[in-house]
């Protein structure tokens, strides 16, 4: 009789996140796998964002704005003139949403299925204290009293050494 042995290897499995969909989704099941219920997932920023409400225990309710990001902001060091590496951003107007709707943690979530957190009081804190901030010409057409304008865009942007890692082994 001649016995095989097998070798087993373990298989990476990554997800790849390719829409604000995927991302939704994969964060829906993230903090379901820490007990929390979610309640509401809403459509932000021309359904480009997501504002997420969960239950957790019996009446801690928690709000969560999540982005979807295809990749990082690759050139926040050149554009601030920085060693600080990668990036992210979100406009004044989202992260005033998330301030004033007293949104625990901003989400951003990559399409390799990484989730980065920060309280977006600190964030826009932390960037206007660094002179992170910056005022885009031209970027958002909106239609106003029936006419295109081009509206300015303030970004508040954070290097992710200042975000928290929400899903460290994935």
């Amino acid at each position: 009789m001649i016995l095989k042995r097998e070798k087993r290897y373990k298989i990476l499995q990554m997800e790849i996140i390719a829409s604000i969909d995927g991302a939704s989704h994969h964060l829906c099941r993230f903090l379901e796998g820490r007990g929390e219920k979610v309640l509401a997932v809403l459509y932000k920023n021309k359904t480009r964002h997501r504002y997420i409400i969960t239950k957790y225990r019996e009446n801690i309710v928690r709000k969560y704005y999540l982005m979807f990001k295809k990749e990082y902001y690759k050139s926040f060091q050149f554009e601030f003139d920085n060693d600080e590496g990668y990036a992210d951003s979100i406009n004044a107007e989202w992260i005033d949403f998330a301030i004033d709707n007293n949104v625990a943690v901003l989400i951003f979530c990559y399409g390799n299925g990484y989730m980065y957190e920060k309280d977006p009081i600190e964030f826009k804190q932390k960037a206007f204290a660094n002179g992170w901030v910056r005022e885009q010409d031209g970027e958002d057409i909106r239609v106003v009293n029936g006419q295109q304008v081009a509206m300015k865009e303030t970004t508040y942007s954070l290097p992710l050494r200042f975000l928290n890692r929400l899903n460290p082994t994935h």
